[in-house]
């Protein structure tokens, strides 16, 4: 006999044998959220006779139902109501609700009754649902970012949850998070709802620029909120401080595209300096995008699968230093790009005055008259005296004079010195490889059929190459011999295209830590008015140079990372120059 008391009131009902059922016809524990109407969920079906439910933690019984008919203190005081299905119906949930309540069921005097205890727990939706970061300054989109020098303490929270929520800290790379010390605290005012917080604290490793920290919520019910928010951290640093921007030139109305690292395996912001202090435009913040590859775009941008920045149709107020920030998680870098948009003039020659625009006229002037000389229309703006400067003539000239000497003095034998022969005489071509790639742990080499495919583009698609050999195998004279063709203009010769070679042995630079410095000392005679500044300037002003660097297993300052050869074998330096 099953037995309901509630006060002086004893409701009794026939008596079964409890055994239970295959298929629970009740889920064990339910949620239901504060404020609302809520049920705590059976699905009888309507096959039952009888349904009774009880408060096991209170010893209350509640509402029965038997034939049809509905009794109980619960169902009276409309607190309670039973579902056709057999479900209890809460009118209004509040706290006092949470609790274990067991329900019978039974189906006739003829089969036995079936019972179930059922955890009921209740919950309120926090007020943001999602982990709040309380240090996010700003938002990409739907991400969090921040700048820092070298460490943060962050703080995650949640506020007028129930339960409440468990947080922690985490720091995402592309293969997985890695779990950070947090301090986690939980506190109620009205024993109804909780705020949860978290806090960590990150430092940065000399080699990273960006991080993603990840704030989780756990042991979260019924979807109440996101399960984690993130927040992007940017070491805050001076780009151009450690690297030297490279200039890009791209033609007006042309594609742009920029070169950074893959998206797919990094965290990836593309910014925007637009050279006004404290204008920075942050473009694009890519998150580890394994899936979802289409490209993004910004305004006229696209970022591509790649994590190049691209921009179909390029115009003067795109100039700029963009900045391309990469990190995996563990290690990151920076790539710089100084965009300078260009604008051919009209027309396409230094105009001089009294010519009417035509490249080649005769004017006849007086020994004391003035020539003034025009470029018009053009961008970026371009020197005028360009026209008549005689300097990057002169630098011309110098360094040509120099080379003469050097490859009019082949000696094929050492230890006679009064023998010497222009190395156009001596050259031998033949017996050069080059590697083509690796294949099972083995490089593949193919012969060069002439020295003069070294320097075909094809070969210097890297920009720098590595010419080894034992000692007297002909590295130098080769390296004499390229000069040779470039100074003669040798139209044969790959070369006839290059605007520059600078050559320098390596063995005399000891303590020279410029690049100019050493053109002006080593290269250029000693009463040169060619200054260190005109020789940058020169250069930064040709189309295509070749470095010739001669003797690396003779450089004095091989260890050194301050000096411009280093740089310039680590691609900090002349990125688009031809470096041997």
């Amino acid at each position: 006999m099953v037995r309901f008391k509630d006060d002086n009131r004893t409701m009794t009902c026939l008596t079964f044998t409890e055994i239970p059922t295959a298929v629970p016809e009740c889920s064990l524990i339910q949620y239901l959220e504060i404020g609302k109407s809520g049920l705590i969920q059976c699905s009888f079906n309507g096959s039952f006779s009888l349904v009774a439910w009880y408060n096991l933690d209170k010893m209350r019984s509640i509402l029965l139902y038997h034939d049809g008919v509905k009794s109980g203190d619960g169902y009276e005081s409309g607190e309670f109501d039973i579902h056709a299905n057999g479900s209890l119906v809460i009118q209004s949930v509040t706290v006092e609700h949470e609790a274990v309540y067991s329900v019978t069921r039974a189906i006739s005097s003829a089969v036995s009754a079936v019972s179930y205890d059922i955890s009921v727990y209740t919950t309120v939706t926090p007020e943001a649902t999602i982990p709040v970061i309380d240090q996010c300054p700003h938002t990409s989109g739907n991400v969090c970012t921040m700048s820092t020098l070298n460490q943060i303490e962050v703080t995650c929270t949640t506020r007028g949850s129930r339960p409440a929520i468990y947080l922690s800290w985490t720091k995402r790379t592309h293969e997985r998070d890695f779990i950070l010390p947090s301090n986690y605290m939980n506190f109620t005012n009205n024993n109804v709802t909780y705020t949860s917080i978290a806090k960590t604290k990150f430092f940065f490793e000399e080699s990273s620029f960006l991080t993603l920290l990840v704030c989780q919520a756990s042991r979260v019910p019924l979807n109440l909120m996101k399960e984690e928010n993130i927040l992007l951290v940017e070491r805050q640093i001076d780009y151009t401080s450690i690297l030297n921007p490279d200039k890009t030139y791209v033609k007006i109305h042309s594609r742009m595209e920029l070169s950074c690292n893959d998206r797919v395996l990094n965290l990836i912001t593309w910014k925007r300096l637009n050279g006004r202090q404290g204008d920075v435009e942050t473009l694009f913040v890519s998150i580890f995008q394994p899936s979802n590859l289409t490209g993004m775009t910004y305004k006229d941008y696209k970022l591509e699968v790649d994590g190049s920045l691209s921009l179909h149709n390029t115009l003067v107020e795109h100039e700029g230093l963009y900045a391309c920030l990469y990190d995996n998680g563990v290690s990151g870098g920076i790539t710089l790009h100084n965009v300078f948009v260009i604008v051919d003039p009209t027309p396409v020659f230094p105009v001089v005055d009294g010519c009417n625009h035509q490249q080649y006229c005769v004017l006849e002037k007086e020994p004391r008259d003035v020539l003034t000389c025009s470029i018009l229309g053009t961008i970026p703006m371009m020197k005028s005296d360009k026209c008549y400067s005689e300097k990057p003539e002169r630098f011309m000239k110098q360094l040509k004079a120099k080379y003469e000497i050097l490859y009019d003095s082949v000696q094929p034998i050492p230890y006679i010195k009064d023998r010497m022969y222009c190395v156009d005489k001596v050259f031998i071509d033949g017996g050069i490889d080059i590697m083509t790639g690796i294949s099972e742990g083995k490089l593949l080499w193919d012969k060069l059929g002439s020295y003069q495919e070294v320097v075909k583009e094809n070969c210097l698609k890297t920009k720098r190459q590595i010419l080894e050999g034992e000692p007297g195998y002909g590295k130098s004279t080769l390296t004499l011999q390229l000069l040779y063709d470039w100074c003669k203009s040798l139209s044969t010769s790959q070369l006839k295209k290059v605007d520059v070679i600078i050559y320098l042995r390596l063995r005399q630079l000891g303590g020279v830590d410029s690049i100019f410095s050493a053109i002006r000392k080593f290269i250029l005679p000693r009463d040169s008015d060619i200054s260190e500044e005109d020789i940058k300037e020169i250069l930064s002003q040709m189309t295509s140079v070749l470095v010739l660097l001669d003797g690396f297993d003779e450089y004095p300052d091989q260890e050194s990372t301050e000096t411009d050869i280093y740089h310039i074998l680590k691609k900090n330096m002349f990125q688009d120059l031809m470096s041997f």
